[in-house]
């Protein structure tokens, strides 16, 4: 894991992509802002795209039709991959739920 660079050092330690992959599939859980908390399924990872400056990704998960979650920073668990805080936007809605996007967008190091 690494730490997030959003607007600097955070203190948070984001899953690296190979977390992700080796965990599609799998479920999650949401904090939601009501208390309650909400499984989801990790059902899709984009092809990482890396560059001498940056790598970029998204992954995208799917949460029961019957409960909606609005864009925003969520706390995730996972038994593998532990807690930690995403910003997700919601992208869509089928028969099988609504779909939410993470975008990953790291800074690597120059060196």
């Amino acid at each position: 894991m690494r730490e997030a660079e959003a607007g600097g050092s955070t203190g948070v330690e984001l899953p690296a992509y190979e977390g992700f992959v080796e965990n599609n599939n799998s479920r999650f859980t949401v904090g939601l802002p009501s208390g309650k908390k909400l499984e989801v399924l990790l059902i899709d990872i984009s092809d990482r795209r890396v560059s001498a400056r940056q790598e970029q990704y998204s992954i995208t998960f799917r949460s029961p039709a019957d409960t909606f979650i609005p864009q925003g920073m969520y706390r995730f668990e996972h038994d593998k991959l532990g807690s930690f805080e995403l910003f997700i936007v919601p992208i869509g809605k089928d028969g099988q739920g609504y779909s939410y996007e993470a975008t990953f967008n790291n800074l690597r190091d120059p060196a």
